[in-house]
Formats: C-alpha cells, sequence, structure tokens
C-alpha cells in the first residue's frame, strides 16, 4: 500500500496517511469539480491539495465549525470574513455506500473565528511567554498556529438531471443529510470553479457581466484571479414589467372604486 502524504504529516509529523482516493461514479459537472478537491499532497495537478483550509470540528443544518492552521490559509492566500470555501465529504473516510455523498458541494460563507477547544490553555501559555519574555519552541509555535472559523451554510451543489436528460449544475439552499465531522475537508475554491458555481443559473448565452467578487474593502496581499459575478438581463426586464403592470392594475382598481 502506497503511503500517502497529508497536511497533517507536513505540519506536525511523519505518520503515514490513509489509503489512496477510490474511483466513483461517473462525473457530472459538480463531481467533476469535486474532485479536483483532495487533501493528499502527493496528488499533482488537476486536483487541488494546496486549497485545502481545513476539516470540520463540528456540523449542523446551518453552520459549521472548521479546525485550520496558519500554513493552510497562507496556501490559499488568506481567508477573509465573508469568503466562500468549499465542503466535500472525504472519499476515504465513508464506506462504499455513501461516496455518491462525495459528489456534491456544500458551500459554506466564513462569518467569523471563533475558539478551538483548547483556546484557554493556548492563551495561558502565551501569556506566560510574554511575561517571562522566552523563546517560543519549534514545536510549541507549531501548536500556537492552530485556529478555527465559523461558517454559515449557503447550500448545496449537486448533480441534476434536465428534461433532455442532460445532467446540469443543480442548488438546494439547505443540506439534506451529513455525516460526522471529521469526515469532511474544506477547500478555498479555485477563481474558475467558483465562477463555474455562482454563475451557474443564467440562462441567457450572453449574461451581463454586473462586477467581480470582493470580500473586503482592504485589498488582498495575495494576488488572486477575479470572480466575475454574472445576471440574466431578462430577470430584471421580467420582474419590472411584473411590477409596472401590478401597479397599473392597481391605479385602475383604484380608479374603478371611487
Amino acid at each position: 500500500m502506497n503511503e500517502q502524504v497529508s497536511h497533517i504529516d507536513q505540519l506536525v509529523t511523519d505518520a503515514p496517511g490513509l489509503a489512496a482516493q477510490t474511483e466513483i461514479s461517473a462525473p457530472g459537472p459538480v463531481s467533476r469539480i469535486a474532485r479536483h478537491y483532495v487533501s493528499d499532497l502527493s496528488k499533482t495537478e488537476p486536483f487541488l491539495p494546496k486549497r485545502l483550509l481545513g476539516f470540520l470540528l463540528n456540523l449542523s443544518y446551518e453552520d459549521v465549525t472548521i479546525v485550520t492552521c496558519d500554513p493552510w490559509k497562507r496556501n490559499c492566500g488568506g481567508v477573509p470574513r465573508n469568503s466562500f470555501v468549499l465542503v466535500r465529504l472525504s472519499v476515504d473516510k465513508v464506506s462504499q455506500d455513501e461516496r455518491s455523498f462525495c459528489d456534491r458541494i456544500i458551500m459554506v460563507r466564513i462569518t467569523e473565528s471563533v475558539p478551538t477547544p483548547v483556546a484557554s490553555e493556548i492563551q495561558q501559555t502565551i501569556f506566560q511567554i510574554h511575561k517571562s519574555q522566552a523563546n517560543v519552541d519549534p514545536i510549541t509555535n507549531k501548536e500556537f498556529q492552530w485556529s478555527a472559523l465559523k461558517g454559515k451554510i449557503v447550500g448545496t451543489f449537486y448533480d441534476k438531471e434536465d428534461e433532455l436528460s442532460d445532467v446540469q449544475i443543480g442548488f438546494g439552499l439547505d443540506v439534506d443529510t451529513f455525516f460526522a465531522p471529521h469526515c469532511y475537508e474544506v477547500f478555498v475554491p479555485h477563481a474558475n470553479h467558483l465562477k463555474q458555481l455562482i454563475n451557474a443559473f443564467s440562462e441567457d448565452p450572453d449574461p451581463l457581466e454586473i462586477g467581480f467578487l470582493r470580500y473586503t474593502e482592504t485589498p488582498s496581499s495575495h494576488e488572486a484571479d477575479r470572480v466575475d459575478i454574472q445576471v440574466d438581463p431578462t430577470d430584471f426586464i421580467g420582474k419590472t414589467m411584473v411590477t409596472g403592470r401590478r401597479c397599473s392594475e392597481k391605479r385602475a382598481s383604484g380608479n374603478q372604486t371611487r
């Protein structure tokens, strides 16, 4: 069995990782995106192991808690508040019967930082270090780099068939189920994948670009690819026409009752 190089191994120890990823069913557009995101550092392109942000500490129907560390955040170019991240069920941590769920993507918006379960002990240690002006040894320094983030679940992307049996991107504003938190991995999406997901529902062949995605007013120190936001102009035209018609109907109705 080949040893798998994991981010945990790189950061903390040289212990061997888990077995290699197992093939699952033929992919649709969401599946193809999901399968790029693996945590095995031995995987090369088109896989994106360096987009790993962390793992789940807690998961509910509404929100998640993510355990992360400075090296992972640095590899991803930082994690600003309100940024989108992708949560995927790890193929290596579920049974064969559950692997179809690995081709779904839960989108989460980062809302805030939260304490880790050992935050109080870490703070006590940092206080003593500052108090005594002591030098931090490498092992302790690694322990200090762990942190946790809170995120709000936006919804779930999945593959769905249309009337012509073509597989399209589907989206639901919730999660249909969830597994143990340790089975999930969290990634910062590549710009092309994020653009494909958030603009998937514009039916116009020539959509209108209204701007680009920007999480913070402060410019990022990391040069990231631009994610354009596209809309279907007919959505606005339709709503304006409906609103105008309703207003006219109300005025006409008012005139009749007077």
